[in-house]
């Protein structure tokens, strides 16, 4: 078994990955968000402290937001907290190079800032969400070498699952200043409400040895998260109305709704992962014949603004197609945003092509993904579709994710009945392709 699904059994970590997925769901405030994090790491983790570090406003500083453990005052305050500038200490390193670090002896590294008391061994993560650094989580403890890669591998789920609420977190802080938005976030705390009172059908997870969510519980799941996006949309558009008086909201809505979506993204890949080695069918929707040009134009039409943003390129290379193809156009289009995705991430600013591969009587046959980016080693192709698995760590947590996204996606090219091939060499990108026969 992957020892990254094996974490989800452990009973303890299993309850803290639900109290996180939980977070916000029963909070009064920003504040109280950040301490529930702290406390289900350090209850998931078993460890000693762990300190939640928040970027400043202008990216020079981070500030000690939370934590569990000796900093945590009975009143639920932080006992003589100490900002760190960017690049300093281990904590500032990790925030400018965007790397994890474990020190097994801190006593011999220069870095080292002394906070409350002098401790031998460190474990600092970035907390990354959508491209942006927001935060750094770090622990220390007593003995020498005690951190592992096991706490490691932990620790980063955790802070990847945790980051959406970290966003939503600074972003809302950012919001209660600002009144005359008051009745929206009272509509999206009444969501949160409801999505509190869904989620405890998750509890029954716990229970079980073999992890058995069904469609009903994905639905349930879905359905809160859902209000709490379009509550977000209808923020949006208040703010883009043009009216100056709002201009200073727009950045804090779009978080909004980013931060709503990565949510709803994570958790539904998260509920397919038990899934993935069994025999049930990812894809629900049913076979349909689709015009497979027309679906990817859409998907290119939705993917191409967000990737502007980002100075992404992503074209499209459609031949005519004369036949339909019978497929789960539900299904397909994820694959297809997953392999874009994938291919974004690992391409610095260079195009991503999708190529649309039709036979001579317009059939089609197969949808390459192409991108110029780092490249895979022949002998790692195969451990790229295991579950939680990221082969460059660095990279990843630059952009963040939790490594679902190309097992998912050739789990559902297999119940379509297609084949997600891989042709990649390093340092000149890679092709995946969705092969229709």
């Amino acid at each position: 078994m992957d020892p990254d699904i094996k974490h989800l059994q452990d009973p303890n970590f299993a309850t803290a990955m639900l109290s996180m997925v939980r977070t916000g769901s029963d909070c009064k405030s920003p504040s109280d968000v950040a301490w529930q994090v702290c406390d289900s790491i350090q209850n998931g983790l078993c460890l000693d402290d762990i300190i939640l570090y928040l970027m400043n406003d202008d990216s020079t500083e981070l500030i000690q937001a939370a934590a569990a453990g000796p900093k945590k005052s009975p009143d639920r305050n932080i006992s003589n907290p100490i900002r760190i500038p960017v690049g300093h200490g281990i904590v500032g390193s990790v925030a400018e190079t965007g790397h994890a670090e474990i020190i097994d002896d801190t006593s011999v590294d220069g870095r080292y800032i002394l906070d409350d008391a002098h401790r031998l061994s460190e474990i600092s993560v970035p907390i990354i969400q959508s491209g942006r650094l927001i935060g750094v989580l770090d622990s220390e403890t007593d003995p020498k070498g005690y951190y592992t890669s096991d706490h490691l591998a932990r620790l980063e789920l955790m802070a990847s699952v945790a980051s959406p609420h970290i966003l939503r977190v600074m972003a809302e802080i950012n919001l209660e200043n600002v009144s005359r938005r008051k009745n929206q976030l009272e509509q999206i705390a009444a969501q949160q409400t409801q999505v509190k009172e869904q989620l405890n059908a998750m509890e029954t997870w716990l229970s079980r040895e073999s992890i058995n969510l069904t469609q009903t519980l994905h639905h349930e799941l879905r359905t809160p998260l859902n209000a709490i996006m379009g509550i977000s949309e209808i923020l949006d558009d208040i703010c883009n109305r043009g009216d100056p008086s709002e201009k200073e909201l727009i950045p804090f809505a779009s978080m909004l709704k980013r931060s709503g979506q990565d949510l709803l993204d994570r958790i539904t890949d998260l509920l397919e992962v038990p899934r993935l080695s069994g025999n049930d069918r990812l894809s629900s929707t049913g076979l349909q014949e689709v015009d497979v040009a027309l679906l990817l134009g859409k998907i290119h039409s939705r993917l191409t603004h967000n990737a502007e943003k980002s100075e992404m390129q992503i074209e499209l290379d459609v031949q005519a197609s004369g036949a339909a193809l019978a497929c789960d156009p539900v299904a397909l289009s994820r694959v297809i945003c997953y392999l874009i995705d994938n291919a974004t991430k690992f391409s610095s600013n260079a195009a991503v092509l999708v190529r649309l591969v039709v036979d001579e009587s317009g059939k089609p046959q197969e949808i390459a993904v192409i991108d110029q980016g780092i490249g895979i080693e022949r002998a790692q192709i195969d451990r790229i579709f295991e579950p939680f698995l990221q082969l460059d760590q660095g990279l990843t947590r630059r952009y963040g994710g939790l490594g679902l996204g190309l097992p998912i996606a050739r789990r559902l090219c297999r119940d379509m009945g297609f084949t997600l091939a891989v042709d990649s060499h390093p340092g000149r990108g890679s092709c995946f392709s969705v092969k229709f026969c």
